[in-house]
């Protein structure tokens, strides 16, 4: 085990992937490195008998009081060894959760294992919210629909093929939780609060806002009300100057006043350097789910983001005001033509189908 490389990144430096094949070359088995906080991906390194070691890059955290939102992501690794090689690595997803870790399913288990099996070509296949050495079944393929300016899920299990213009690949920032389903397993837990959510006062989990699976965020504001109700992730995700990235999502009814907003940061403390903002106008009539975006360039000078579903005072006492949330996404793109298992989410350029593969 090598502790080193740099905090908060989920690559390693050439130093600790030196080490790594030494390691390997000494005669390790396994070869587990740490320090940045994050979860990394895996390679792979020839080791003295011949047979190749796996090289986990870095572990995430476990058990530690870190309130950034990159280190709340992370998964245990297994390695199942037979006659002293091994014959299986594969990890389980969890999520850090009170600064201990609570086992994860749906799109957070999904998000982890994408970095598992998709951040450094290794090893790794993809499996239905988890991914190891071995994920069992057969390769398959199928292809998924969009229309031009929409943006979709990768489904879990499933990964771009590379080579496609029809799309541009991205990752969520948000690691899926903007959908609000139930994504821990944990017995001590409750449905007040989506994970990794706050949710204000007058907010609240709802069947009502649900745009698919079965719960959204319904926030409200009653004609007195003096205040802002605002729902957000628990933290400020860190972002890079220059990244192209979008929040996005799916809105089923909304009065005047309801607002996707974005927050700029030069830190991980202080107040807000800019904001952004996308209105929603009056849908008080819908009776259907529609997806809205906001496109971004992160600016200069900026570490870090926060993304915020707001619903301003109605300012007077006459009217109630109101917004029906799901599916909320904050994607980072890559270029179109990117492929690979890294991948969640699709922008369809244009009307079309995008070719997804799997490893099952």
């Amino acid at each position: 085990m090598m502790h080193g490389g740099v905090e908060y990144q989920a690559t390693q430096d050439d130093e600790v992937r030196a080490l790594s094949r030494v390691a390997a070359d000494a005669g390790a088995t396994i070869v587990v490195n740490g320090h940045p906080h994050v979860v990394g991906g895996f390679t792979e390194a020839p080791g003295a008998d011949g047979a190749p070691v796996v090289v986990a890059e870095t572990m995430g955290n476990l058990l530690f009081d870190q309130n950034l939102w990159s280190t709340l992501r992370s998964y245990l690794l297994r390695v199942d060894l037979e006659g002293g090689r091994r014959v299986d690595t594969h990890i389980d997803p969890f999520a850090m959760t009170g600064y201990s870790p609570v086992p994860t399913t749906g799109l957070l288990a999904d998000s982890s294992a994408r970095a598992a099996a998709g951040l450094v070509p290794g090893p790794m296949l993809l499996g239905d919210g988890y991914a190891g050495t071995v994920v069992g079944g057969l390769g398959r393929s199928e292809d998924l629909r969009g229309s031009r300016g929409q943006i979709a899920t990768v489904p879990a299990g499933l990964w771009l093929a590379p080579g496609q213009d029809v799309v541009t690949p991205g990752v969520d920032l948000l690691f899926g939780t903007g959908s609000f389903e139930r994504m821990d397993t944990g017995s001590d837990t409750t449905d007040q609060q989506p994970l990794l959510w706050g949710l204000g006062k007058y907010s609240r989990l709802s069947s009502d806002a649900a745009c698919s699976g079965t719960r959204g965020i319904h926030l409200v504001r009653q004609p007195a009300s003096s205040f802002d109700v605002v729902a957000a992730p628990l933290h400020r995700l860190p972002v890079t100057a220059g990244d192209q990235i979008t929040l996005t999502a799916e809105i089923s009814r909304a009065t005047s006043g309801a607002t996707l907003e974005i927050r700029w940061y030069d830190g991980m403390a202080g107040a807000s350097t800019s904001l952004q903002r996308l209105s929603i106008g009056d849908r008080s009539d819908a009776i259907s789910c529609r997806q809205f975006r906001l496109d971004l360039t992160v600016p200069a000078g900026t570490l870090a983001v926060q993304p915020y579903l707001r619903l301003r005072s109605p300012g007077n006492n006459l009217d109630a005001t109101e917004m029906l949330v799901d599916n909320v996404r904050l994607v980072r793109w890559a270029s179109p033509g990117t492929g690979g298992r890294l991948f969640d989410t699709l922008d369809f350029g244009d009307d079309g189908a995008a070719h997804l593969l799997s490893d099952r």
